[in-house]
C-alpha cells in the first residue's frame, strides 16, 4: 500500500514536471516566433469571461501557493471579443503569475474587466511593491 502511494506521488510529480517543461518549451518557441514576426493569431469570437476564467485557472497554483486573495470583477454584460483566446488568456495569466510571484505572501490580487466604448479594458493590480517608474 505504501509503495503504491509513493508511486502515485512520483507519477503526480512527473506529470507536473512534464507540464512545466512543455510550458517552458512553448514559451521558448513563442519568443522565437515573436522575434521573427511569425506569430499567427487564431482570432475567433470569445467572451472576456472565458478568457479570464482560463487565465485564473492557469494561475491558481501560484496564487494559492502565496496564499493570496484573488478578486475578479467582471461586468454583468457579456463582452465578446474578436481575439485569439489562447494568446489573450496567456497574457492575463502571465500578469497574474507575476503578481503572485512578486506580492508578499497573503497579498491581494485584483483582476477587473470593463467596457470602454468599443473596447474591453482589463486591469490587474496587486499589493506588491510594483515596478519602479524609471
Amino acid at each position: 500500500h505504501t509503495t503504491s502511494d509513493a508511486a502515485a506521488r512520483a507519477r503526480d510529480m512527473m506529470d507536473r514536471q512534464l507540464s512545466h517543461m512543455v510550458r517552458l518549451i512553448d514559451d521558448l518557441l513563442d519568443v522565437s516566433r515573436i522575434s521573427r514576426g511569425k506569430v499567427e493569431l487564431k482570432r475567433q469570437p470569445v467572451t472576456v469571461r472565458a478568457v479570464v476564467d482560463a487565465a485564473v485557472e492557469a494561475s491558481r497554483p501560484l496564487v494559492e501557493a502565496g496564499r493570496h486573495e484573488l478578486v475578479v470583477t467582471l461586468p454583468d454584460e457579456l463582452l465578446t471579443l474578436d481575439a485569439d483566446p489562447t494568446r489573450l488568456s496567456q497574457v492575463l495569466s502571465n500578469l497574474l503569475n507575476n503578481s503572485a510571484k512578486y506580492t508578499p505572501d497573503g497579498g491581494r490580487i485584483e483582476l477587473a474587466a470593463r467596457r470602454d466604448g468599443g473596447h474591453a479594458v482589463v486591469r490587474v493590480a496587486d499589493t506588491g511593491v510594483g515596478i519602479p517608474q524609471d
